[in-house]
């Protein structure tokens, strides 16, 4: 009588395609952090070889320049950090399973928007809430520099690098690349991969919390439509509804400021909150994942 595991060959298969898949991921993984931080050095080295860089970190207090000119250096930086993930996923496209898209109705992507950017406004809340106590228990969060002024140029600019660029790159990478590669091992685990991976790659507290939600609804909404350019619209909405905010409360007090973001948030987290049931009430069938093919 013989002991042991028997073999399965099926079984083999798929561990074989679990650890190609996972292979993949990590490295568009390692290309993301690997080229940003490769680009940034690039930029940092130039910099300092050429006399704008004088105390040695790629600052804008430091490089003596003004939002608009150090907005366009980070936009630069962005984009190439970008670029070598978005060549691999166009390398190897022809590795992933493919997912028709579902015929949908115009209320499953009116709701469908509403109600994830209502989530973006909810993880906002979240977001604050836990930045609020740990730094009650010591832990600081990190300060962004401000990039926008209160000129049309800024704003465009703005929204050009904040909103349209990472609603493309991020959603191309981490929807289309690393969720779409771990569909074959169910849809659920690939949404929460996707979206804790998301989440990691902005690398602080303040938003990493916040890229987690978000990441949950857009990959839900994405497997859900098999349609790449409902979580772009949602990301570009969140993104540029911040900058928006931003430009719009220049012109208000402090006080003022406060009532207007909490209106907004809280007023958009509630619309959401409102239109997930209505969108599971009206259109659950056509919620339901389209086949692979």
């Amino acid at each position: 009588m013989q002991f042991g595991a028997m073999y399965h060959p099926q079984l083999e298969y798929e561990k074989r395609q679990l650890r190609s898949s996972a292979g993949f991921v990590g490295l568009l993984m390692l290309l993301l952090i690997g080229t940003m931080n490769v680009t940034y050095l690039a930029v940092a080295l130039v910099l300092s070889v050429t006399g704008f860089l004088p105390e040695g970190g790629i600052l804008k207090e430091n490089l003596g320049l003004n939002n608009t000119a150090y907005l366009c250096i980070y936009g630069m930086i962005y984009a190439l950090a970008m670029g070598l993930p978005l060549l691999l996923l166009l390398v190897t496209r022809h590795r992933f399973a493919k997912y028709p898209a579902k015929p949908i109705s115009a209320g499953v992507v009116y709701f469908g928007v509403l109600a994830a950017v209502g989530m973006c406004m909810g993880a906002n809340v979240v977001t604050n809430y836990l930045v609020a106590f740990l730094e009650s228990i010591g832990i600081p969060s990190p300060e962004f520099p401000q990039l926008l002024e209160h000129n049309p140029t800024s704003l465009l600019l703005n929204l050009v690098i904040m909103a349209v660029l990472p609603a493309i790159l991020e959603e191309l990478v981490f929807r289309f690349g690393v969720l779409r590669a771990l569909r074959p091992y169910g849809d659920g685990f690939a949404v929460v991969v996707s979206a804790v991976l998301f989440g990691l790659m902005h690398g602080n507290i303040r938003q990493i919390p916040f890229a987690l939600i978000v990441g949950l609804a857009l990959g839900y909404l994405y497997v859900a439509t098999n349609r790449l350019w409902i979580p772009i619209l949602i990301h570009f909405i969140n993104n540029a509804l911040s900058v928006c905010l931003e430009y719009i409360a220049f012109s208000m007090d402090e006080l003022t400021v406060g009532w207007f973001y909490s209106f907004v948030i809280y007023g958009l987290a509630l619309l959401g909150g409102l239109a997930i049931p209505l969108l599971f009430i009206l259109y659950r069938r056509q919620l339901k994942t389209a086949p692979k093919t």
